[in-house]
């Protein structure tokens, strides 16, 4: 039987553009993530990086969750050269508009436990608060070769017990499916996967 995981706030109403920024993060998404973070062992509140923000949904979820201690939200809010889709985000709003609304979506969470981190996934992987972390999810650049470069570079960071989780496991998207594919053993729900780092 699944462990029932409860959402203390809603991220399609907290979420003023939600909708306008083009997040295709669902309440089935939404879930799945939030179920994939209770399968850390042993259970302890934990710390957290995402790769891949945007406008901030499903930081606003996860921060919601009274296990989270500390969630870096590390995305360069500039889009990526190898994305075509968050690429038309960026080029039909704005970098600094996005970002602007990711903190204003965040608000309530800002500096506890969300920590934005305004860096490239390559450049944060360097600092030293993030050399050790109890989960990961990604939900950043989409393309094989930028994916694989993420995982590549955060899941060592992963703990033992901990949990590595991501979003968009969808024929949308090939270059996430293929290099989840390429890891294996992942469990998936929705759109949503996940593994337990042993």
């Amino acid at each position: 039987m699944e462990e029932v995981v409860e959402i203390c706030y809603d991220p399609c109403e907290l979420v003023d553009d939600f909708e306008t920024f083009g997040s295709h993060m669902r309440y089935a998404d939404i879930h799945a993530i939030l179920f994939a973070l209770t399968q850390i062992k042993p259970r302890r509140p934990f710390v957290m990086a995402e790769i891949g923000s945007f406008a901030g949904a499903s930081a606003l979820a996860i921060a919601s969750s009274t296990c989270v201690r500390r969630l870096y939200c590390i995305d360069g809010w500039e889009g990526s050269e190898k994305d075509a889709v968050i690429n038309k985000k960026y080029s039909e709003f704005g970098s600094k508009k996005i970002y602007e609304t990711f903190l204003h979506n965040v608000g309530p969470f800002l500096g506890d436990p969300i920590i934005p981190i305004h860096l490239k996934s390559e450049d944060a992987a360097k600092l030293p608060q993030l050399a050790s972390l109890d989960a990961v999810f990604f939900d950043g650049d989409h393309s094989y070769p930028g994916f694989s470069n993420d995982m590549r570079l955060w899941m060592p960071k992963i703990k033992p017990g901990g949990i590595v989780v991501g979003h968009d496991y969808s024929g949308a998207f090939p270059g996430v499916v293929r290099a989840v594919d390429e890891l294996g053993g992942c469990n998936i729900k929705s759109c949503v996967w996940w593994k337990r780092v042993e």
